[in-house]
């Protein structure tokens, strides 16, 4: 029961700390979507693509180390020796990803690939600033650091887009700006040029963050093929408006991203400090944490299309009207991916990085194969379905290898009740008006107060006994 309310009061706080900002930066679509062309966002998008590939292999995905092995100590001193380390690593990344952008820069011919640089940059050390402060604990202030970051890209934006009249080299300048205001608050909240201080370097402990780090990268790249590789295919196969119109329509499963990021790093968090647990309560937690999961996502899913299908016109410039019939596959890929994230975080608790690897490139290969075939008489769709079929293939393979470690029982019935609940809240979002979208949106609301009233009941009767 600690263990849950523990959980649940983590995930609120990260939930606070971006909730508000991200639906104000959703509900500012009408404004990205008036004064930004399809053209212009999809390459804003596609170039984003093309820095999240370069950071993916360079920078070892060293800010999921550096938590990882802060969970391995006590001490400030021990932890502030795995972030000296991590900070050596990421250094030597910086300098190769650096040379990496402008030689590549120039020779694709990409725009404003100074301010591309900066803001991968900023974006990446933004994250390992992130991780070390939810390695120290701090989760308040790495909240309130990503409410300012926030609200200064969103107000930065509007200056630049609709005050000034800019183009999408703004979202980029803005990005930055507001990446260097967490970055300020995160780095003084944990005292980074104290820590920096402690004691020379641990070599062994640098080798170490790196054969933990290294698989994670390449699992990274090839995660890069499931997450933005249809974004270049669409470039090439299709146009860059294509593009953007497929960017709008992934817009609107950053809703979903919103709580599995929260509930991520709180459940990340929870997850290593099991790590030393014997096999039997390793079992147990993980069954119920999986079942729990898996229901809450779903239907959280379930009730996000319909709504989507009400808001949609109020929420996106004419210009993208052709996004809306991509939008309910993308939120059931992200459904999958949402799966993928939570299994993965138990068998890195397992250390069993390797096969997060082979479980990601399976899944990537199938989403390339598909995409490639697909795309030349699905268009963009094809992109959303092989996504979607990819991220099952990890799900599916992630969870065998975890039963040979740690037995997790399924309620198989409830898991494919749930299933056909979704393909029929697609149903009615293609197939039905507004109306019915709303009745069914009224009826899921019974369901989760039916469902959810006596865990709620459990949470806060437990919460008054601590």
């Amino acid at each position: 029961m600690q263990d849950l309310i523990r959980f649940v009061r983590t995930t609120g706080i990260y939930l606070v700390g971006n909730v508000l900002i991200k639906i104000i930066s959703f509900l500012l679509l009408p404004i990205y979507t008036k004064y930004l062309p399809p053209a212009s966002y999809g390459t804003y998008d596609l170039n984003t693509a093309y820095i999240t590939f370069l950071s993916s292999i360079l920078f070892l995905d060293i800010w999921g180390g550096i938590l990882r092995f802060m969970f391995d100590y006590k001490k400030e001193a021990e932890k502030a020796n795995v972030v000296k380390a991590g900070c050596v690593i990421f250094t030597i990344s910086t300098l190769v990803y650096s040379i990496a952008v402008i030689l590549l820069g120039s020779i694709m011919g990409i725009e404003y690939k100074c301010w591309l640089l900066l803001f991968g940059l900023l974006t990446n050390i933004q994250q390992v600033m992130g991780f070390v402060s939810r390695g120290y604990g701090k989760n308040k202030m790495f909240a309130l650091a990503g409410v300012l970051s926030s609200c200064i890209t969103i107000i930065c934006n509007i200056w630049f887009i609709v005050v000034m009249k800019g183009s999408y080299q703004f979202l980029y300048i803005s990005s930055c700006i507001g990446a260097m205001t967490g970055i300020i608050i995160m780095g003084r909240a944990v005292k980074l040029t104290h820590i920096l201080k402690y004691k020379r370097l641990d070599v062994s402990l640098l080798k170490a963050m790196v054969v933990y780090s290294l698989p994670l990268s390449i699992n990274s790249a090839a995660y890069w093929f499931l997450s933005s590789f249809n974004k270049v295919l669409i470039r090439y196969k299709l146009s860059v408006a294509e593009n953007g119109l497929y960017a709008i329509a992934n817009k609107f499963t950053g809703i979903i991203s919103l709580f599995t990021q929260c509930f991520q790093m709180a459940w990340q968090e929870l997850t290593f400090s099991k790590a030393n647990k014997s096999k039997a309560e390793m079992a147990a937690f993980y069954t119920t944490a999986f079942q729990e999961y898996i229901e809450f996502m779903t239907l959280g899913c379930t009730g996000i299309i319909p709504c989507v299908k009400i808001f949609f016109p109020l929420l996106v410039d004419a210009s993208y009207l052709n996004a809306e019939p991509l939008i309910p596959v993308a939120i059931l890929a992200a459904l999958f991916s949402c799966v993928s994230s939570f299994l993965g975080s138990i068998l890195s608790t397992l250390k069993k990085n390797r096969s997060i690897f082979t479980t990601t490139l399976a899944g990537s290969i199938v989403n390339v194969f598909i995409a490639v075939i697909a795309m030349n008489f699905m268009g963009v769709q094809a992109a959303n379905i092989a996504l979607a079929l990819g991220y099952l293939v990890i799900d599916i393979r992630r969870f065998l290898l975890i039963k040979k470690y740690v037995y997790i029982k399924v309620n198989w019935k409830l898991l494919v009740a749930l299933f056909f609940q979704v393909l029929f809240s697609c149903k009615i979002y293609f197939s039905f008006n507004l109306f019915y979208n709303g009745i069914f949106i009224v009826l899921l609301c019974c369901e989760a107060i039916i469902i959810y009233k006596d865990k709620i009941k459990m949470f806060y009767t437990g919460r008054g006994n601590l």
